[in-house]
């Protein structure tokens, strides 16, 4: 498994966390950008894309995962591994 599928599914458990909603391949869920009520943003796990149609922000995996406190850091054989810094 790859570093960005190893973020890819640690932010898929942080999305969990923000009112998610399943529409097709994509799941929509409260932006990390701005104070977000409604579910706003949708992230694309099979692309590796996200878009906030409220705010405008998106981009690529990581950096959702920097929007989410999420990052990669190495392990003791060197490779990535997701850590969470949501509470």
């Amino acid at each position: 498994m790859s570093n960005l599928d190893r973020l890819s599914l640690e932010i898929e458990a942080v999305i969990k966390t923000r009112e998610p909603r399943q529409l097709g391949e994509e799941t929509q869920f409260l932006c990390p950008s701005h104070n977000d009520h409604n579910p706003s943003a949708r992230w694309n796990i099979d692309k590796q894309v996200w878009h906030c149609d409220a705010c405008g922000d998106g981009g690529g995996t990581k950096h959702l995962a920097s929007a989410l406190g999420t990052e990669l850091r190495p392990n003791k054989q060197g490779e990535g591994h997701p850590t969470s810094n949501e509470s």
